[in-house]
């Protein structure tokens, strides 16, 4: 941009709106957060026992390919635990999404995620919040309804995230996660096709928000 060329007043003053914008959800952000944090550090945290969770999450997925970019969505999952110690829970999850491919957002296909982990938890044990390493063994499963086609794999999980306590039993759950796998099957109407020989790599990123429960906790 020419330096001496002035600035247009309609760009000047959506770029204004935009900084005004900004600052307004920081605020509200620290006016929400900021509370909350007060109120997570006067509560133990506890990861033993029985141990439920939901999530709402944005996903992408990229099978590599260039041409098709990466898709993106959004869904709910669902996770139940137990902790056998403070640090050491076992796992079962699923997670569903309806995504749009990168290359035709008009068109949307269903993914499915079933998740096999363990979990370990990190931090203070008298202070949250609590910081957790999840590592899984997943099957994943994509579905188009038109045409009727799917492709079904497996791979394996890994991601972090942090437990916010707001109540004795209750936690905010903030998580990241990642997987890396093979699609080796392509399935057709009734038909299925091993492609065991060919298998197409895919890549699946999950950000998630959502509430752990600890029913037992005394």
């Amino acid at each position: 941009m020419d330096p001496e060329r002035p600035v247009p007043m309609e760009t000047s003053f959506y770029q204004t709106v935009k900084q005004i914008q900004m600052k307004k959800n920081l605020l509200i952000g620290l006016l929400i957060l900021g509370p909350l944090g007060l109120v997570s550090a006067q509560i133990t945290p506890f990861t033993e026992k029985l141990w439920l969770n939901a999530e709402l999450n944005s996903q992408g997925l990229s099978t590599g390919s260039e041409n098709e970019g990466t898709d993106r969505g959004g869904g709910l999952g669902l996770r139940v635990g137990y902790g056998f110690t403070p640090t050491f829970s076992l796992y079962l999850g699923f997670t569903g999404a309806d995504m749009r491919p990168g290359n035709d957002r008009n068109q949307t296909y269903g993914l499915g995620i079933a998740e096999l982990g363990t979990r370990l938890h990190f931090g203070k044990k008298l202070k949250s919040p609590t910081f957790y390493l999840d590592i899984s063994f997943q099957s994943t499963e994509t579905r188009a309804d038109e045409p009727e086609i799917s492709f079904a794999g497996g791979g394996l999980g890994i991601g972090g995230g942090l437990l916010v306590y707001v109540g004795r039993k209750l936690a905010l759950d903030l998580g990241l996660r990642g997987t890396g796998g093979n699609f080796s099957e392509f399935h057709i109407g009734d038909q299925s096709v091993n492609i065991d020989e060919e298998n197409i790599r895919y890549g699946v990123g999950r950000l998630s928000v959502g509430l752990t429960w600890f029913p037992f906790r005394d």
